[in-house]
């Protein structure tokens, strides 16, 4: 009995469908002058430097202060009471949900609202007003804890932000005048009305601990008012590392890109983006559903995905070192719907068929050489037949990428290892 093993192709393939910019266009990046002649073992030295020098830029010492306060406010907005920014938070979550969401059920509670009904900051703070949390209307609203009493005081701001202060720490946000109305709604088959979001063109955050800024940050949604362009970004420095994110949706196109910098020196970077037909329009995700809805429809973004989806390319760069790839990914997801049975046959064409649609490399962005190109093989082991990626480096040698990786010793395990830490790191900054 045959068992086909698909672990490792897929995800190659799931980092293809991810993340990936329309073939045609090639974002300044340079085509490497030629290939690296260097052979694995000296390959391994080179990737296990990379690997040491990124994890030598982080150390958890510098974030001491903002890991200690931001544990502080983790503690305080967790304990039990009436109102607390945690309240407030929950409540921005709800309609950032709402915004972004694919659950039918909130865009559906939404429908039900009066069409002249809106949802932003300013029916927060009404709400606050109403409820006799505040004891006047406001632009902003300020929270600040008081260690004795175990709680949060509540004051107005006559400014537009949310600021919160305790022991020796203060977090801002302030949200822009000018806004943005997100219209939801007018879905076939679902509902025929609308609802309208109110969204902030811009939010700044800062953290003072002592005084000293600690951390800054900049929000922009970038919504169209039709909702069918989606480009939020951010731009974030925690002491001496800057981020910067940035994701996009549009009718053509779904993408994004991130970015890790110290002192001037980007350390991480990831670009992609998929070529795409009409995907932002949620009228597009109209299926029909299993029963549980009213005239049996439903919405399914993943089906409008893998109907439409065209070309991509993706950049993941670590350093000085780069994993590229590009591809025609209609013609991959057409032949894996067409492949009816999986026999050494039909993998090899399948194997045939990815190489032909798909280019995978590894490149030293400080030689600009090529280090290695992936291809896709059959492989048999015993009874088990499946299909895997491949390293071929210059030098004519080939290495499996389970063994590549999977080794604790060898290639780029050094440098998988140092960027765990560093997210583990970044991670612990917040508590």
């Amino acid at each position: 009995m045959k068992r086909i093993k698909w672990i490792i192709a897929a995800l190659m393939l799931s980092v293809m469908v991810l993340g990936t910019v329309s073939c045609t266009e090639n974002n300044g990046i340079q085509e490497p002058v030629g290939d690296s002649m260097l052979t694995p073992d000296e390959h391994k030295a080179k990737l296990d430097q990379i690997g040491a020098d990124l994890a030598g830029y982080i150390n958890v010492n510098d974030y001491k202060d903002v890991i200690l306060s931001l544990t502080a406010l983790a503690e305080y907005t967790s304990q039990e009471g009436d109102v607390s920014p945690y309240n407030i938070n929950g409540f921005a979550m709800s309609l950032l949900n709402v915004v972004e969401s694919r659950n039918p059920a909130n865009m559906m509670a939404f429908a039900a609202a009066p069409a002249d009904y809106v949802y932003s900051i300013d029916m927060l703070l009404d709400m606050l007003y109403q409820e006799g949390i505040i004891d006047e209307k406001a632009l902003g609203v300020q929270f600040v804890y008081n260690k004795g009493a175990m709680m949060w005081d509540i004051l107005p701001l006559d400014e537009r932000a949310f600021v919160l202060k305790w022991d020796n720490s203060e977090l801002r946000l302030e949200y822009s005048e000018a806004t943005t109305t997100y219209r939801v709604g007018n879905i076939p088959n679902i509902t025929d009305e609308t609802v309208d979001v109110i969204v902030p063109n811009e939010i700044k955050g800062s953290l003072k601990i002592g005084g000293i800024d600690q951390i800054s940050l900049n929000f922009k949604p970038n919504i169209s008012n039709d909702g069918l362009t989606v480009e939020p970004e951010i731009s974030l420095t925690i002491v001496n590392l800057d981020f910067f994110g940035k994701m996009s949706a549009t009718p053509e196109y779904i993408g994004g890109e991130f970015s890790l910098s110290k002192a001037g020196t980007e350390l991480i970077s990831v670009y992609s983006k998929i070529a795409i037909d009409n995907f932002t329009d949620i009228r597009n995700w109209v299926v029909e559903g299993d029963g549980n809805w009213e005239d049996d429809f439903e919405l399914d973004p993943s089906e409008r995905f893998v109907e439409t989806v065209k070309t991509g390319e993706f950049r993941i760069k670590i350093l000085t070192a780069e994993i590229r790839g590009e591809g025609n990914l209609r013609n991959i997801i057409d032949g894996l719907y067409l492949t009816e049975s999986l026999t050494r046959e039909t993998l090899e064409d399948l194997a045939e068929l990815i190489n032909k649609n798909a280019k995978i490399e590894l490149i030293y962005t400080d030689e600009n050489l090529r280090a290695a190109v992936v291809r896709i093989q059959v492989t048999e082991d015993g009874d088990d037949v499946y299909i895997e990626p491949v390293f071929v480096f210059g030098d004519g040698s080939r290495i499996t990428a389970e063994s590549f990786f999977a080794n604790p010793e060898k290639y780029f395990q050094k440098t998988i290892d140092a960027l765990g830490k560093l997210m583990m790191d970044i991670m612990s900054i917040f508590g």
